[in-house]
Parts: C-alpha cells; structure tokens; sequence
C-alpha cells in the first residue's frame, strides 16, 4: 500500500512532470542574445534543463510508486537500441568527445540524444491519458501559433531583431535564425495541428455539437494553414516538398476511404473535393514549372524557390558531391561508422575539389544535409538500420493503437512521414526533434507495452539502498545541470561581454574577460578560440600596445595546444594556430623564423592527419610568402600557382600571388594575376 505521504509525493511529481512538459513548448522560442548563437545555445541549454528537472521529478516518482517504471513499448526498445548503438559508435568513433557533445553551432551529440530518450521514456511512462496528450498538444500548438504571429510582423520591419538575426531576410525564419530550420518546424507543427482538428472532428460526432466546439475545431484548421502559410514562406526547399507531397498522400487517402464525419462537419462531398484538389495540385504545379523563367514568378520568393528545383544548381550539386564523399566515407567505416557528429572530419580525408568549382566560398560541410546518408557515415550500416528501425516500429505500434481512430492516425503517419521526407535534405535539429518525439511519446504512451515474464516490481530491494541510490543519481543530475549547462551557458555569454568590450575600445578589459572563459573548461571552448581570432583579427589595431598585442598572441597559442590535445581531429584548431600566426603578421609587419617554423609544424600536423581543406592551404602560404627566408618566399609563389591551376575559382590565390610579384618588380606577371 502506498501511504498517504507517498500519495501526495506522486501527485505533486506528477504535476511537476505535467507543467515541464508544458515548459518544453517555450524551448523552441527561447533565445538570449548575450550568447553566441543566441537562437540555437540557450535553447539547447534550456531543453536540457527541462529533461533534468523533469527526471529527478520522476525518480523521485518511480521511487514512491513503482507503477510508473519505465514503460517498454517496442518504439521505446527501438529508440533506446538507436542510442546504444551511437554510443558505442561515438566511443569507437574518430573523436568521441565531439560524438558525445557534437560543437557549439550543432548542439547535438549523444549527450542530447540521451535527453531525448529520457524525455520519451518519462512521458510514456507518466502521461497515459489521451486526452492530456491532446491538452499538451493544444497548449504547444497555441504557443507556437502566438509566436509566430508576432515573428510574421516583426519580420515586416528591417530593423526587428528577427531580422538582425535572419541571413535570408526575404524568408521567413521565426526564432530559428535559419530558414530550413524553421521550415522542419512549422511542417510538424502543421500536421500536429491537423491531428488537433481530426481529433476534435471525432470528438464532436461522439458529442452534442454547439457553435464552441465547432469554433474550437475550425480553430485548429486555421493553425494548419497559418503554420503551412508561413511555411512557404521560409523558402525551405524540402519542407515544402515534404508538405506538398505529404498533402497529395492526405487527399488520394481521403478519395479511397470515406470519413463521413468530415462530410457532416463542413457540409460538403469531401471525396468530391479532395478529387479537384489534387486535380488544382498538379495543374498548379505544371503550370508553375512550366512559367518559371517569367518575371511572375520569379518575384514572388516561395514559387521562385520551389520552381528552382534542379539538379544542376549549385546548392543541389555540391550536395550531391558531399552525399557522394558521404558513401564514399560510410564504406571505409561500414560497421559503426565515423562516430556521430564526425562527418566533417570524414569530409576532410575524402575532400573532393569539385565542390570548389561550385561553392568557391563556402566548401566547408560539417553535415550531409541528407539524414539518412547522415546517420549511415556517422553509425555505419547498424547504425541506419536501428534508425530506420524507429519509424517502422513507430508505424506499426500506431496502427495497433485502440485508443486513436483512424483519421486521426492517418494525419500522425503522415507527420512522422514528412518529417522523414524533408530529412532526406535537412539534417535533424531541434526545432523538429523534439516535436517529432512528443509525437513519439504519445505514440509510444497509447501503446501496449511487451509481454515478458521479467517483471521488475516483484524485484526486492532494500528500502536504504534505494534511498542511497536516489541520493546518488538526483545529486549527478544536479552537477550535470550545472557542469554542462550552466557552465556552458555562463562561458557562450562572457564571450559576447569580451566581444562588446573590445569593440567598445576597452582593450585591456576585454583581453581580460576572453582569458577569463577558458578558466572554464567546456566543450564550446574550441568554437570560442576561433571567435576570438576573428574578433581581434577583424578589430582596430590601433587600439591595442605591444605588449598586449603580444600577451594575448601567446595566451592563444597556448590554449590552442592544450584543445589540439583534446581533439587531435578538429581542423579548425590547427587553422586557427595558422591565423594566430597572420594576426601577428598583421599586428608586427613581419614574422620571425619561429613564426614560420611554427607555421610549418602546423601544416605537417595536417598533412599528417590527412586533413583536407582550401582554406589551410591559403592560410599557410599566406605566412610561407611573408617568410624573412627568400627560398620560403619563392616555395611559396611555386605552391601558389599549384593551388590556382587546382582551384582556378577561389579568388585569393591570385590575388596573394599578384601582389606579391607586382612588390618584386614582376609587374607584367603580377598583373596577370591580379586580373
């Protein structure tokens, strides 16, 4: 029997457990612009707090009341394998610290994966009832139609600060930064808002009907089309495929089946209507293709970008080059993989100078933008399986779900279906994870768990020894909170305060407070490092003495060894010792033979690792041809004009090599250069 004390523990756990969940729908609105990526940081270090929190609430539960142990449905076996499995492959992986807590423009990992299991093993676990599910989704849903309201004005002013943070202020972008990013997000809050209007639908026949809960139902009608408004609005390629394509399934599903309810409840022949939707669909869509090149529609942004779509542009072609170097990489690691968050460093071994040709500014890719190749590079051939596994497991239990009409399960296989689609040209991130595994929580909470004869409430355990080892596990939840969240959100902000002090002019203040952040040991301190670079290398040199020009030279030499120690692998430290090494160029007009010697073991260390990139070399040849040594100076005019003949389209190469030939009394060679 559980006493009465125990009683009012589970209640208020519950709650807790309740109103977190609630608290998870303001994570995707959550943004603090005293942190670098103000709108992707504080929403991961917000999220993770929330998972936390909300599993100390459910020990505690599980500790007073046993019915609440983890329920083991076969969409929760399924997800839990999925991480075992990028566990193991981040442990055997090419750089297992980047796999556990992935970098701070991604915050990813498998750190955040295992907050994603937490979450849908915790909320299968507590919340059966569908209908709270359904006032979980409501409440989301409602958030998320306010905030986007309010971002779709302020998006009509140039000067909001959704615009300050847009890089495509044309496209819609909400409190995501990215447009792709908000695209993946407004399609599953779309079809979460379709699942609403389904399951009012049912819910009205079953009831009397009045005008409030027609209006409630209509309510949630308007969402799907305000959110699939906006949607196209963001100009996001795959997402308006996916919902395109997501839409035609609905609408041949509701020409096969009937849904008398549907009928009855908007007083026409919806197979009728359904038929002469798809029949506008494609003429449309012919139509547009058909007018592309018009002047019609390449002035409205969402029809220039759908109507865009080819396999020659060069957003489509250098993904193909990558999703080849992806194949390429996932055979030489077939098994487990490179390890997850890993494919950057998979991209730089099989480099392909092709994408240069394409993308002669931007040949950098830490992702696939293909999940599937993603997953595949990242975990190997298990890897994908188990994931593939997930939506197959999710889809089955689905269909076997008592508790959910039919209609209504259509429109949740058809969200966890174009969540799959745009995938195939998106890389997951938050704004879509974590609405796709709510979808996969309730799933997994109406589901029958799996017969076994193992039952661990008949498993006896003395009651101190549960105490401790609550005491234990809440007090190394509550050092995680603070160790790799807090920490982590304190050191992204003081990197902004050291940014504002130095543009401000207060040099010494600033140099200060950027030695202060790495007292902290975080895994965004490898991100940091190169931000200060740019910081200093782009600010007033003139504001800067000697000596502090010098302290802070040698400070970031120093922290540059003690990562490079740390992760071996991450190209961007060894390119930021490179430009260390070009700032004091720029700072002293000259550099010493150590300099140059530095420069040379850097670029050694590289070639060793078989890292591969343009930058390094232009980098490096930047500082060979500034060189005291005139054989370094004539080595480097030598590489230069390998590089150029191998990328004759990345400007810079000429351009070093031109002035530094016209400054040699070369004119008419120099000059052919710098044209």
């Amino acid at each position: 029997m559980i006493n009465i004390s125990n009683s009012k523990i589970s209640i208020f756990c519950q709650k807790a457990i309740m109103v977190l969940t609630v608290l998870c729908a303001f994570v995707l609105i959550f943004f603090n612009t005293k942190s670098i990526f103000p709108l992707i940081i504080p929403k991961t270090i917000m999220f993770r707090i929330v998972v936390e929190l909300m599993t100390i609430f459910y020990l505690i539960l599980i500790y007073v009341d046993k019915k609440f142990l983890p329920k083991w449905t076969k969409l929760n076996i399924a997800i839990l394998i999925f991480a075992i499995i990028s566990l193991i492959s981040g442990f055997l992986g090419v750089s297992p610290s980047r796999s556990m807590f992935s970098t701070a423009e991604r915050m990813n990992g498998n750190f955040g994966l295992l907050h994603f299991v937490a979450l849908i093993f915790i909320l299968s676990s507590v919340i059966n009832n569908k209908n709270s599910w359904i006032k979980i989704f409501k409440s989301w849903t409602l958030i998320y139609a306010i905030t986007n309201l309010f971002c779709f004005i302020a998006s009509r002013n140039p000067n909001s600060m959704i615009q300050k943070y847009n890089s495509e202020p044309t496209r819609y972008v909400g409190l995501t930064g990215n447009s792709t990013f908000a695209g993946v997000f407004l399609l599953l809050n779309a079809f979460l808002c379709l699942y609403i209007f389904f399951e009012q639908i049912e819910q009205n026949n079953s009831q009397s009907q009045n005008s409030k809960t027609q209006a409630n139902t209509i309510l949630f009608f308007i969402l799907f089309l305000f959110n699939s408004f906006l949607l196209f609005l963001t100009g996001c390629r795959g997402s308006m495929l996916s919902w395109l394509t997501s839409m035609g399934i609905l609408l041949i599903t509701l020409i096969i089946f009937d849904y008398p309810k549907l009928n009855k409840f908007f007083h026409i022949n919806i197979k009728k209507w359904a038929t002469v939707l798809i029949v506008i669909f494609i003429t449309a869509i012919i139509t547009l293709f058909s007018l592309r090149e018009t002047k019609f529609i390449q002035n409205i942004m969402p029809l220039q970008r759908l109507t865009s779509i080819t396999i020659f542009d060069a957003s489509s072609t250098s993904r193909l080059i990558v999703s080849n170097i992806a194949i390429k990489s996932a055979l030489q690691k077939p098994l487990l993989g490179w390890g997850p968050e890993n494919f950057e460093i998979a991209y730089q071994r099989n480099f392909n100078t092709d994408i240069v040709d394409v993308l002669p500014l931007e040949n950098r890719f830490d992702k696939v933008h293909n999940m599937i190749l993603e997953i595949f590079v990242t975990t190997g051939i298990i890897g994908l399986i188990s994931y593939l596994c997930i939506f197959y497991v999710a889809y089955k239990e689905l269909k076997n779900i008592n508790s959910i009409n039919f209609w209504p399960k259509i429109i949740l296989a058809i969200c966890i279906l174009s969540y799959f689609i745009q995938n195939i040209f998106l890389f997951d991130v938050i704004e879509g994870y974590l609405l796709l595994f709510m979808i996969f929580a309730f799933i997994s909470s109406q589901s029958t768990p799996i017969k076994t004869k193992f039952k661990p409430t008949k498993i006896t355990v003395p009651h101190w020894l549960q105490t401790i080892i609550l005491i234990i596990v809440c007090a190394i939840l509550c050092f995680t909170i603070y160790n790799y969240n807090v920490l982590v959100f304190i050191t992204a902000t003081k990197h902004k305060k050291a940014e504002s002090l130095i543009q401000s002019g207060q040099i010494e203040q600033g140099i200060t407070a950027i030695k202060e952040k790495y007292n902290t040991d975080t895994f965004i301190n490898n991100f940091l490092i190169y931000g200060d670079l740019e910081l200093l290398s782009n600010g007033d040199l003139t504001k800067f003495s000697k000596p502090q020009i010098e302290d802070i030279y040698l400070f970031i030499n120093q922290q540059l060894d003690k990562l490079i120690k740390q992760e071996p692998l991450n190209l961007k430290l060894y390119i930021a010792k490179l430009v260390n090494i070009l700032s004091k160029l720029r700072w002293n007009k000259n550099l010493t033979p150590e300099d140059i010697q530095l420069a040379k073991y850097t670029k050694t260390s590289i070639d060793q690792l078989k890292l591969t990139l343009p930058d390094t070399d232009i980098y490096f040849l930047q500082i060979l041809i500034n060189s005291p040594s005139k054989q370094d100076q004539l080595e480097a005019v030598k590489l230069l004009k390998q590089f150029h003949a191998t990328y004759p389209k990345i400007a810079i190469a000429p351009w070093i090599l031109g002035n530094y030939l016209v400054n040699n009394n070369q004119y008419k060679e120099g000059l052919k250069y710098l044209k």
